[in-house]
């Protein structure tokens, strides 16, 4: 089974890797807490690869900001097919 690494990067620089949390399966999370106008147009990237994939998957988002929001952006690698997935969870106005 070849090595995997999933990671986050904001505007290019990785800022988190990923950790086990249980076989086969990797978890990365990004948290954001009292957002200001620095994460506007901030561009957050989750990439996954291993020894096999020469160019990684990736998803992104671009944050727009309107009102002050708490959010957080989770990525999950299951197993090592590289099968992987995030969603984003914006929490209630602060």
């Amino acid at each position: 089974q070849p090595d995997t690494l999933v990671y986050w990067r904001r505007n290019g620089i990785v800022i988190e890797r990923a950790h086990t949390i249980r076989a086969g399966v990797l978890r990365a999370d990004v948290r954001v807490h009292n957002a200001t106008r620095d994460e506007l147009d901030a561009h957050y990237e989750c990439l996954a690869q291993n020894a096999d994939v020469t160019e990684p998957l990736s998803a992104s988002v671009v944050v727009k900001m309107y009102r002050k929001y708490k959010f957080t952006i989770y990525c999950v690698q299951v197993s090592y097919t590289l099968y992987h997935f995030c969603y984003f969870k914006f929490d209630s106005a602060v």
